[in-house]
This record gives C-alpha cells, sequence and structure tokens, in this order.
C-alpha cells in the first residue's frame, strides 16, 4: 500500500474535508477551504457534482493551488478524466468511477515527481473495505458517518464505531 504521507512525508493525510460549495457558490466554497485549513485539516477531497468539466478544472485548480501554498494534500474525487489536468496528490474513485486496472493508467500519464499515484476507494463496510484492498487500492475512504445530503437515499450513516470496525478489518 502507499502512504499518503508521500504527499509530506512529516504530515500524514489524518483529516481530511470534502467541502461543498454550498448556497453561495464558488466564494463560499474557497471561505470553507480556508477555514478549514487554518484549523489543521490537512487534506482536501474536491468533489463538485453539480458543476460542468470546465468549470470543476477552473475551480479545482484554484482549490490545488489553496492546498500547494498550505503544504495540505489535493485528493481529486471521482472524475479520472481530470487527473491530468488537475495532478492531484491521490486520487478517490467510487462506485461511479473506472475499475482499477484503467485509473492507474490514467494516473501512469499523470505521473506526480516520478512516483505512482496513491489510488483510494470509498467504501462502506469491512468486507467491502477488504475486498478493495485486494484488488490493490491503496487507501479507503469511509463512510458516511453521518447523515449527508450527498448520501441521502444511497447510504445510511455509518458512526464511529464502523469506523472502528473497518480499521481493525483491513
Amino acid at each position: 500500500m502507499i502512504d499518503l504521507s508521500t504527499v509530506d512525508p512529516g504530515r500524514p493525510v489524518r483529516l481530511a474535508i470534502t467541502p461543498d460549495r454550498g448556497e453561495d457558490g464558488e466564494g463560499d466554497l474557497r471561505r470553507r477551504v480556508e477555514a478549514a485549513l487554518t484549523r489543521g485539516v490537512n487534506g482536501v477531497v474536491f468533489r463538485e457534482k453539480r458543476l460542468d468539466d470546465a468549470e470543476f478544472l477552473r475551480i479545482g485548480r484554484e482549490i490545488r493551488e489553496l492546498c500547494r501554498e498550505r503544504g495540505v494534500a489535493f485528493i481529486l474525487n471521482e472524475r479520472e478524466r481530470a487527473i491530468p489536468d488537475l495532478a492531484p496528490d491521490a486520487f478517490q474513485a467510487s462506485f461511479r468511477t473506472a475499475d482499477l486496472r484503467t485509473l492507474r493508467s490514467i494516473a501512469s500519464v499523470a505521473k506526480r515527481n516520478e512516483s505512482e499515484l496513491p489510488l483510494g476507494i470509498s467504501v462502506h463496510d469491512v468486507d467491502e473495505g477488504r475486498a478493495r484492498i485486494a484488488e490493490g487500492y491503496d487507501f479507503l475512504v469511509f463512510g458516511p458517518l453521518c447523515a449527508t445530503p450527498s448520501k441521502k437515499g444511497l447510504f445510511e450513516p455509518r458512526g464511529l464505531d464502523a469506523l472502528g470496525q473497518l480499521a481493525k478489518g483491513v
């Protein structure tokens, strides 16, 4: 497995956020990211499902630069076609994303510092986590821990106990 600490060996990614644009749109997103970074978050998962590709790339570059200025990991979520353009520190796949072999192929085109791009995937229980690690993913993102609008009707909140079971189970 690749450790996301390769982003900055002194600061492994321990707490990442997945900000949303909110009601105020793009400016609100930047303010949310800046506020989180001043409070110790050292990873930002960028995913904005409501943007077309051009806007996603434009805003993604801004958020990536903000992350780079602060020395935190910029993790791209779900839009694998944006890997070459956004040069993320890691990529988080989902059930809607291409298979691992395709992701590795895309990532190899966009090598960062000649090292392999860490590829992770969202999981929702221990068995799924074990299966994804066995497939060759480098890291897991577990959730949702609590109720969230983006998962409403898809997944019930899992809670911290389930996260603990996953941590012990993989």
